[in-house]
């Protein structure tokens, strides 16, 4: 049977795993995909493992994360909240090894306090919940640190398997899982050297041999192939922090949020009672969060290694010293504890010597409080770990005025795969082209013109959305390449931290169209031609329809004329209708056969049965709304929507 003990560290632990859950699960669904997101979707789109393998060699990443993200999309789907599912359930298994790695160091309320604050940690958080592998390498790195210290102080076959696993998943995940590597192997020699661990040491050394092993089919792939993009480091990179000593107070609010203060007392006096109350596990825990990062800082003076998604795999580590030191601030209880493991050690503590269950509860209920306070803080103000364009807003732009078979051209430099899944998002038919494969990003010194020409020949419509990069394609329509015109155009601001980080501050949504001035067309009256008319063909009952008309003057209108768009049934009768004047400007503006862009959006019935329907025009002036004849008729069918 349970003890009461263990059954309130049940409900806590599980508590703390469900603010967990809603801190990383709700709203996630309600941001855009960023740049390095974009490109994890990408590369896992082929969901052949040949294909991702070779597309992951070719870049700087191992490749487990990305298969399991092709398998989990095949199986939940596009959506936001699922392509981030993998890295939220990583992230709520780090907080339970937190706590696990906190017990085990330094009993269970160092463990919950250490999930307590993991569970809101700003760049635990974030890493949760992005398309990216940082969570689990965060995971597998937390888990490798937990077995190390079991296998160490108690080797069994089990352990010992679970260790491999680990670090073999650790080094498939990310290559820094070299770093927490390396520094097991030198702290595993010095126990060798200073303590009488025989027999863990033969199997900490099997391990090892056991996961290069298991890693072998992959370091031929970092040899053969990756070698030259490893060694060139993440320098350049954004988020790339350089290590200054002007850098420490923004490296200490990323690793430990904007409300740094707190946790850097926590960790200042759980490291101060580790130096004095020295253990193996606990060195071993202060050396895998503050003693990795002080080494990073050290080689980020060569190399720059330091940035958000560099630095997290070290917060499980940090926080459980930090709830160390939370811990120790429960006056009863740190001197308890003290006295257990000496009774010289209660000199460390910070406090007085007191005892009394009241003061217990009280120290207790200040704990709690302190923590309590610290996450509300930082949940009220969350920090931005990762600026993000607005490519959805962008796509919910291009979107509404979105007709089926547009061609879709993207010149928007890195941000090319999140814009691409934003668009397909909303548009999931819709032929997308990024052009930054092809392109020198910041010049015109690649002409992409030749391998577009067959894919502009063969569309009436289509869209450029343009920032950051060099603008060809919008610059050859615009100046009218392939008999393209300019017919719609949204400007969209660029936050501002893209704006300084990268200086372009708007993205430009432009659609261009090819009108066909070859054909006859409709003349109404003596006064205007309807040179051509774009529409659907086909469409479905609550479909909004864009309809697209060409018109030139063929003398100076008198009046300002509207224009009406109308869906016919076999009956004559009227379905759906678009009553408007011409949008650029009023038609006694017009110069005679200059030519004149006129676009109206209908919207059809939900109700509206299936079967062909007519799609007539006429033209009139509000005074007496008596229609300009055509032919005869007061109004032009233009074409014919089967609708089904």
């Amino acid at each position: 049977m349970l003890s009461t003990t263990r059954v309130r560290n049940l409900w806590l632990i599980a508590a703390i795993l469900l603010l967990a859950a809603a801190i990383r699960i709700i709203n996630v669904s309600t941001w855009p995909v960023w740049t390095d997101e974009g490109w994890s979707i990408w590369a896992t789109t082929d969901h052949r493992t040949e294909v991702i393998l070779d597309t992951l060699a070719h870049d700087r990443h191992p490749p487990l994360y990305f298969l399991a993200l092709s398998a989990f999309r095949s199986l939940a789907g596009e959506s936001r909240l699922a392509l981030r599912f993998l890295s939220i359930a990583a992230g709520l298994l780090t907080v339970a090894a937190a706590f696990r790695l906190g017990a085990d160091g330094f009993g269970k309320r160092a463990g919950l306090y250490a999930a307590l604050l993991m569970a809101a940690l700003p760049l635990a958080v974030y890493y949760s919940q992005e398309v990216r592998h940082y969570g689990w390498f965060t995971l597998f790195v937390t888990v490798s640190w937990l077995w190390f210290l079991r296998l160490l102080k108690s080797p069994r076959r089990t352990i010992w398997l679970a260790y491999v696993a680990s670090l073999a998943l650790a080094l498939y995940t990310l290559y820094f899982a070299v770093l927490p590597f390396a520094l097991q192997i030198v702290i595993t020699l010095a126990a060798a050297r200073f303590s009488n661990h025989k027999i863990s040491i033969r199997y900490l050394f099997s391990a090892w041999l056991a996961a290069v092993v298991l890693y072998i089919p992959w370091l031929l792939v970092i040899v053969g192939i990756q070698w030259p993009t490893l060694t060139s480091g993440i320098g350049g990179f954004p988020g790339t922090l350089p290590a200054t000593l002007a850098n420490l107070p923004a490296l200490a609010q990323l690793l430990l949020g904007t409300q740094a203060a707190l946790p850097l007392a926590l960790l200042a006096l759980g490291t101060w009672h580790i130096l004095h109350q020295p253990s193996l596990s606990r060195w071993t825990l202060l050396l895998a969060g503050l003693g990795l990062f002080i080494l990073m800082f050290l080689l980020s003076l060569r190399f720059e290694l330091l940035s958000g998604r560099t630095l997290v795999y070290l917060t499980p580590p940090l926080v459980v010293v930090c709830g160390y030191g939370l811990s120790l601030m429960n006056i009863s209880y740190a001197q308890n504890e003290a006295e257990k493991e000496s009774p010289r050690s209660a000199q460390f503590l910070p406090f007085p010597r007191m005892r009394g269950k009241g003061l217990g509860d009280r120290g207790s209920a200040f704990t709690l409080l302190l923590a309590a306070t610290y996450i509300i803080v930082t949940l009220a103000a969350p920090a931005i770990i990762q600026p993000r364009i607005d490519s959805d807003q962008a796509a919910a732009l291009l979107t509404a005025d979105y007709s089926p078979g547009d061609l879709v051209v993207l010149e928007t430099g890195w941000d090319d795969n999140a814009f691409a899944y934003e668009i397909g998002r909303l548009l999931p038919d819709a032929e997308i082209i990024r052009t930054i494969t092809r392109a020198d990003i910041y010049s015109n010194e690649k002409d992409l013109l030749p391998a577009l020409a067959l894919q502009l020949q063969s569309h009436r419509r289509v869209w450029i959305v343009q920032w950051l990069q060099a603008p060809q394609i919008m610059n050859a329509l615009e100046a009218g390449t392939e008999s393209f015109h300019r017919v719609l155009s949204q400007d969209l601001a660029v936050n501002e931290d893209y704006r300084q980080r990268f200086g372009d501050s708007t993205i430009h949504i432009v659609l261009y169209e090819k009108p066909d001035l070859s054909q006859q067309g409709w003349q109404f009256a003596d006064v205007f031609n309807l040179r051509d008319a774009l529409a659907p063909a086909a469409a479905h009952p609550g479909d909004t329809l864009h309809i697209d008309l060409w018109w030139s003057a063929l003398k100076p209108p008198p009046l300002d004329y509207s224009v009406g768009v109308f869906v016919l049934d076999s009956s004559g009768a009227v379905r759906a209708e678009h009553n408007a004047p011409p949008a650029d400007q009023p038609t006694t503006h017009w110069q005679v056969n200059d030519l004149q862009f006129d676009r109206h959006t209908v919207t059809l019935p939900v109700d509206l049965p299936s079967g062909k329907y007519q799609l007539v025009v006429n033209v009139y002036w509000y005074g007496d709304n008596q229609p300009l004849l055509s032919d005869g008729q007061p109004y032009a069918t233009i074409g014919e929507i089967e609708v089904q």
